[in-house]
C-alpha cells in the first residue's frame, strides 16, 4: 500500500505548475456544508492530498487553522507559497499524516480521495478527527455538460487514455486509482463514521 501511495505521489512530479494554472479551487459550498454540520467554525481543518494548496486556501477565514497534507514534494513546493498565519502545509500521506490523534474538526479530500487507499485512509481520518468531527470528500462530475459534441469528444479522449494506460506497461504500473463511484460505499462500509 505504501508503494501505491508513493506511485500516486510520484505521478504528479513535474506537473505542479500546470496543475496550479489549470485546476479550479474547491468551491465555497462544501465549506458552508461542513460548517453547518459542525454547527460552528472549525478550529482545525486537515486537507488530505492538498496538491498545490488550491483546496486548502478556500479555508482562509473559514477556520482558525488549516493544514494541507501532501506527499508530492513538487506539488507542496507550490502550495508552500500560499502559507500564511492560518494556512500551513506538511509532507505526509492520507494514511500517515503524522498528526496527533483527535485534533481536527474536519478532514477534507478535494478531488484527491481516488488516489488514496480507502481502508487505511479512513482509519487515519477517524484517528485524527475530534469526536463529532466531519470528513468530506469533494468531487466533481466530468465532463461538464455543455454540448453533445464536446461531451462526446471528451469521452472518446478518455476512452483512449484508459486504453493506453491499460496496454502500456510503464503507464499501467505508474499509479493506483480507487474508483470515485465507490467512495460513498467505502466510507459507509468502514463503520468509522456515525452518519454517511
Amino acid at each position: 500500500m505504501d508503494n501505491a501511495a508513493s506511485k500516486n505521489a510520484d505521478r504528479f512530479t513535474g506537473f505542479a505548475d500546470v496543475y496550479e494554472s489549470s485546476r479550479p479551487a474547491m468551491p465555497l459550498y462544501p465549506v458552508r456544508i461542513i460548517k453547518k454540520y459542525l454547527c460552528r467554525t472549525p478550529d482545525l481543518v486537515v486537507d488530505l492530498g492538498c496538491g498545490t494548496g488550491l483546496s486548502t486556501t478556500v479555508w482562509q477565514g473559514n477556520c482558525k487553522q488549516a493544514v494541507g497534507i501532501e506527499p508530492s514534494d513538487d506539488m507542496r513546493r507550490v502550495a508552500e507559497q500560499k502559507k500564511s498565519g492560518t494556512i500551513s502545509f506538511i509532507k505526509g500521506f492520507s494514511h500517515e499524516t503524522g498528526l496527533e490523534e483527535g485534533l481536527a474538526d474536519a478532514a477534507v479530500c478535494s478531488q484527491s480521495f481516488h488516489w488514496m487507499e480507502p481502508v487505511s485512509t479512513l482509519k487515519e481520518v477517524s484517528r485524527i478527527l475530534k469526536d463529532g468531527g466531519v470528513f468530506a470528500t469533494v468531487d466533481c462530475d466530468w465532463p461538464p455538460l455543455s454540448d453533445w459534441r464536446v461531451d462526446k469528444a471528451y469521452t472518446e479522449m478518455f476512452d483512449k487514455i484508459h486504453k493506453l494506460e491499460g496496454s502500456d506497461a510503464a503507464l499501467k504500473n505508474n499509479h493506483v486509482f480507487f474508483p470515485k463511484d465507490k467512495h460513498l460505499k467505502n466510507i459507509s462500509e468502514s463503520g468509522l463514521f456515525r452518519f454517511v
